[in-house]
């Protein structure tokens, strides 16, 4: 493809996920989110990364990148029972100050629990 700019990511041939990923390609960049409890993201995954909380606190699910899925169950549902079928994630809580390493592709949902902000870095 052509020159990516950040937050890219290229999926060769638009290939469907039932047939795998032919190849991914993140940006290193940094993302600061803000959100109010009951927010988060669905399952997904990408290159390793860091999270640092500031505010907030923050429930983690992890899988390992075998299991890992791009789902869009919302992280409320996701939370509540709703994740996938084959894998029981391993899950944590980030509490402010807490520093979150996220190993590659590992897939992970997460969801505020209070209102939280914070920086993540990709790499």
């Amino acid at each position: 493809g052509g020159q990516k700019t950040h937050c890219a990511v290229e999926f060769a041939d638009a290939m469907p996920f039932g047939e795998g990923l032919a190849e991914v390609r993140f940006t290193n960049l940094m993302q600061f989110f803000a959100g109010p409890a009951g927010s988060g993201a669905p399952y997904h995954f990408h290159k390793a990364a860091v999270n640092a909380l500031f505010y907030g606190r923050k429930r983690w699910a992890l899988l390992p990148p075998e299991d890992a899925v791009f789902g869009v169950v919302p992280a409320r549902r996701v939370f509540g029972g709703e994740g996938p079928r084959n894998a029981t994630p391993l899950t944590c809580v980030q509490d402010a100050g807490d520093l979150l390493v996220l190993p590659d592709l590992w897939g992970h949902a997460t969801l505020n629990l209070e209102p939280s902000v914070g920086l993540a870095r990709e790499f």
